[in-house]
């Protein structure tokens, strides 16, 4: 899946300077995390979904994401940067780039 919005954007700022208010010591850009599962079924499923098996023996499967942000001090609106599926075919510490 392509998200060529999100350089787009990116590269505007840049280009723009507006990134510059954002940058910390150094230039450095800070970037927060947040996580969120934006599907779940106990039917419904695909190779791709994460599994949660229950104590009663039913598997709920599900898709996560890891959402990044640039974030600064004083700035009331973040930068969303591409999205990262977390996939349960990938293996730990695989990255998607």
């Amino acid at each position: 899946m392509t998200f060529g919005v999100f350089d787009w954007v990116y590269q505007a700022l840049r280009g723009s300077g507006l990134l510059q208010s954002y940058q910390w010591l150094g230039g450095e850009l800070r970037v927060a995390l947040d996580g969120t599962q934006f599907f779940s079924s106990t039917t419904l499923h695909c190779e791709d979904c994460s599994t949660r098996q229950h104590r009663n023996g039913s598997i709920t499967y599900f898709h996560s994401a890891i959402l990044p942000v640039i974030v600064a001090p004083g700035q009331d609106q973040v930068i969303a940067l591409v999205p990262e599926w977390i996939s349960a075919s990938r293996w730990d510490g695989e990255t998607g780039l």
